[in-house]
């Protein structure tokens, strides 16, 4: 549900996509701003990039409305748009070649090579390194992870998201936990 600012009223997703489908250009601009903040996030803690979340937002918006008429409405519209971005985001990590291009951005931290107490380290090296070591996830591990564990999906969503079963879920879940820990562990060796 969204409040329509232009006449007060709240609106459900399938009353706004019947308006958008019929041309209500305002309904379509509801709906960015209801959940543009969310899904940028979302798409910003897997590509840690705010351009390239915006990028891949706008082109998740554009690509859900001109696809509008094949939602089913199986899912709430808010998990349709992630499941786009997801996509988005797949093809666009492709066409950059992410995988390989990867690179620490902060030097002073050599997260491989060093021995460091947890204790000693300040909050902020403390989110470079989680953040260092989430980007080195599998992309599929790394969006798991941040649907469950920051965005705090149910496993049955974040499987429709991602267009696999509540099984494979479970078991991304694991596998990424399990990942990142390993990447951690080095740390404090």
């Amino acid at each position: 549900m969204y409040l329509n600012s232009e006449k007060g009223i709240k609106v459900d997703d399938a009353t706004a996509i019947k308006a958008i489908l019929a041309g209500d250009k305002a309904a379509f601009r509801n709906i960015v701003r209801m959940y543009e903040k969310r899904l940028y996030g979302i798409i910003y803690r897997i590509v840690h990039s705010q351009q390239d979340a915006e990028d891949i937002m706008q082109g998740t918006f554009l690509a859900a409305y001109n696809k509008l008429n094949t939602f089913k409405g199986d899912s709430s519209l808010f998990t349709w748009l992630v499941a786009i971005a997801y996509n988005n985001i797949r093809q666009y990590m492709r066409k950059q070649r992410w995988q390989r291009c990867l690179s620490l951005e902060v030097d002073i931290l050599d997260i491989e090579n060093k021995s460091v107490k947890p204790d000693k380290l300040e909050k902020e090296e403390l989110g470079i390194i989680l953040q260092n070591a989430l980007i080195k996830l599998p992309l599929k591990l790394r969006t798991v992870l941040m649907l469950y564990e920051v965005e705090e999906l149910e496993h049955k969503t974040i499987a429709e998201i991602m267009g696999c079963s509540v099984g494979t879920v479970w078991s991304y879940l694991s596998r990424a936990k399990a990942q990142l820990r390993k990447l951690l562990m080095r740390i404090y060796e």
